[in-house]
């Protein structure tokens, strides 16, 4: 399993909402030619405060424990020197890609891109029929232990076997070729400008659904809807739904033109007020998703929508 390395990775956070000076642990679990070797696990001074509910119920980490620990800028020279070369793989990204970018841009940390496999991208694909994603869920689906769940280095050590699992049972010892055979083209990318998202290419779409979706511009410049799943909920005053759509493909978005649900592959809800207001059935199953295993879904408003579109 030559070509089966990586570094799981996960961040616990002091606060329900993750921001740059939340992160109060990282957990890292390198994994070579298939097999656990090296791990690293660091409780981290948050610089803020940490939600008491989340200590008590969560991570079981409290403000005296991490007084004295370094900060994360201090770690991140172990962090970068421990990943060295090798991809990375999160569970659910959204919130690690985040906080690396905003404390790389915060302290002008060095960071250059980085590799990353999202499990919690993966798992659909791998088993469609499932009805839950999160890392719990896939530990009971693989019958693995969760003792000591919500510790850094266990969350990434669960990743770890999620993906060796899922390479396992499709016999195969390559990232690169499993990646595709799950209809994913490539590594996402995190950098200092954002990087890219883990995602299905257009032409992973079969025929029957190529008709019910625009075709997106594949030469837009990077912009928030570019390589983005786009659902759009209620009628908005300054633009019809259809030329909305047609606005969104042109930005190299991928939008259905009759949406039916918030899918797993959702990436992007915009919501009129309308919907909002009425409480829309979109609207509050995407504001569940987001709550819900979803924190990577993007929810954006009418007022953000016109700042966005210039209109």
């Amino acid at each position: 399993m030559a070509e089966l390395s990586f570094v799981a990775l996960d961040f616990e956070f002091g606060m329900n909402l993750p921001t740059r000076t939340s992160i109060i642990e990282v957990g890292l679990q390198k994994v070579e030619m298939g097999e656990f070797t090296a791990n690293r696990q660091w409780l981290v001074n948050p610089e803020s405060d940490i939600d008491a509910y989340a200590s008590d119920n969560i991570h079981g980490i409290y403000p005296s424990d991490v007084a004295f620990a370094p900060t994360f800028a201090e770690i991140w020279p172990q962090i970068v020197k421990f990943i060295g070369d090798l991809p990375i793989v999160v569970h659910d990204v959204a919130n690690e890609r985040h906080a690396i970018i905003t404390n790389a841009k915060f302290y002008d940390l060095q960071l250059k891109p980085l590799r990353f496999i999202d499990t919690f991208k993966l798992a659909p694909n791998m088993w469609p029929g499932a009805t839950r994603y999160g890392l719990n869920a896939l530990a009971e689906r693989l019958h693995l232990s969760t003792d000591g769940e919500h510790s850094a280095l266990v969350d990434a050590q669960l990743s770890a076997k999620v993906l060796l699992a899922i390479a396992d049972e499709l016999n195969l010892d390559n990232l690169v070729a499993l990646l595709e055979r799950l209809g994913f083209d490539d590594f996402g990318i995190i950098d200092v400008n954002g990087g890219k998202p883990l995602k299905q290419p257009v032409t992973q779409l079969s025929p029957r659904e190529l008709e019910e979706w625009l075709v997106p511009n594949s030469q837009a410049p990077e912009n928030l809807f570019k390589n983005q799943t786009v659902l759009v909920s209620g009628q908005f005053q300054k633009i019809n739904k259809h030329d909305l759509q047609q606005a969104i493909a042109q930005r190299g978005g991928l939008v259905q033109k009759r949406p039916k649900a918030v899918a797993n592959k959702t990436d992007v809800v915009i919501f009129s007020d309308e919907a909002k207001a009425k409480q829309s059935k979109k609207f509050v199953d995407a504001v569940y998703a987001k709550h819900h295993g979803r924190s990577d879904l993007y929810l954006m408003s009418e007022s953000e929508l016109n700042k966005f579109l210039g209109l």
